[in-house]
């Protein structure tokens, strides 16, 4: 099995016991079938690791993820690798 390139790195409160189950939804509507899949309770907090290998192209849906999963209300942080270097995914701009 190939090593996923692309992490998404979730601490969200323990206030909601279905946000492993709301993550996973995210990807399951866009298709999206997880190589790696963690969560932990851990202190209070539910740390979620999501591992999916993509192609050059899809980078860019990746960053448009990783801003569909800060909306879920309980997510305190979100991290998002591609191959093993932190990527920006917050929209610039703004005001």
């Amino acid at each position: 099995m190939p090593t996923p390139n692309v992490l998404f790195q979730l601490v969200c409160s323990a206030d909601d016991p279905q946000v492993p189950s709301r993550v996973l939804g995210i990807f399951a509507a866009r298709s999206v079938l997880p190589e790696r899949y963690v969560s932990e309770l851990v202190a209070g907090s539910v740390r979620i690791d999501v591992g999916i290998h993509v192609t050059g192209t899809e980078t860019f849906d990746c960053r448009h993820l990783a801003r569909v999963l800060c909306r879920i209300a309980t997510v305190e942080t979100m991290r998002l690798t591609i191959n093993g270097r932190r990527v920006a995914f917050e929209l610039e701009g703004g005001s």
